[in-house]
């Protein structure tokens, strides 16, 4: 698109400050449109997208046994090889709750073929040992990726576990043929839901009463945050070009937040910011069609 200056004046039209980074990302997202675009291709039997997902499971219990590892032996260097500043004690992730996500997601699908695999057998037959030993190894690798999640101390995604099952609960409870049984299920779960995003802001907000200082990190979000609403005036329509962020928001930062900042801790914030309202509209039409598909 239209490629300007930094400095000059925004054109009510199209245009990018930083032409390369936005090839870059132009390049990233059809590459990954792409992907999502085969994996349907290559993912269409049950029995492949069962070897997927255990492929992610074992993936994710071999990450926990090295982020275990490597957290009781003091970590700070990546594969125990090459010492780095920034390098957490969980494996060789810089970031805990990054290496949470993979574990997250790796535990998700390890108990979805878990529960796929659960059949009913007669009473007077017993359950084949082939049968036992396949759920006996499922359930310890998902047990060892669920310990791997424990280990990081992330606090989101401890949160994030209890607010996905009652989400998945409240999305189960339409398959219950019972209209009456349907609807006090549904109504028990969003109940449960509210009642762990409650908790989550309580305990936020009990640690500020005791005069606990606001994470470096959070109050670094918030400067950003404010920061972005004069650059969305300035350009508001089209934003300012895709990968544009660590280009113009030195611009727009405020003095006394140090650092370079490459990106702005929210999607929907850096999406407007770059593409505009126009490619924020994109952006949520597309989420909004991507969750009407998956639930019908």
């Amino acid at each position: 698109l239209n490629p300007v200056s930094a400095d000059i004046p925004r054109p009510w039209g199209p245009f990018t400050v930083a032409e390369s980074e936005t090839f870059s990302v132009a390049l990233l997202w059809g590459a990954y449109a792409a992907l999502l675009w085969s994996v349907p291709q290559v993912i269409t039997t049950h029995r492949a997208a069962r070897r997927y997902a255990r492929l992610l499971l074992g993936l994710g219990a071999a990450l926990a046994a090295q982020g275990v590892l490597q957290a009781a032996t003091g970590g700070g260097r990546l594969y125990w090889m090459r010492a780095t500043e920034l390098t957490g004690t969980f494996a060789s992730y810089f970031n805990r709750d990054h290496a949470a996500n993979f574990l997250l997601m790796a535990l998700a699908m390890g108990l979805g073929v878990l529960m796929s695999k659960r059949r009913k057998w007669p009473q007077i037959d017993g359950l084949p040992s082939e049968y036992v030993r396949e759920l006996g190894g499922l359930g310890a690798l998902a047990v060892a990726v669920f310990v791997g999640v424990l280990a990081t101390g992330s606090r989101g995604a401890l949160f994030a576990m209890p607010l996905a099952a009652m989400l998945v609960g409240f999305a189960g409870a339409g398959f219950i043929s019972d209209a009456r049984a349907r609807r006090l299920r549904a109504a028990a779960f969003l109940a449960a839901t509210a009642l762990v995003v409650f908790f989550c802001f309580r305990v936020v907000s009990a640690a500020a009463e005791a005069g606990a200082q606001t994470d470096r990190s959070i109050a670094m979000r918030f400067f950003m945050y404010r920061d972005a609403l004069p650059w969305l005036a300035d350009s508001p329509v089209f934003g300012t070009g895709l990968g544009s962020f660590e280009t113009v928001y030195p611009s727009y930062q405020d003095a006394s937040l140090g650092g370079v900042a490459k990106h702005a801790h929210s999607d929907w914030l850096e999406l407007a910011l770059e593409t505009g309202l126009f490619g924020l509209l994109a952006g949520f039409s597309s989420a909004l069609l991507l969750g009407v598909v998956s639930v019908r």
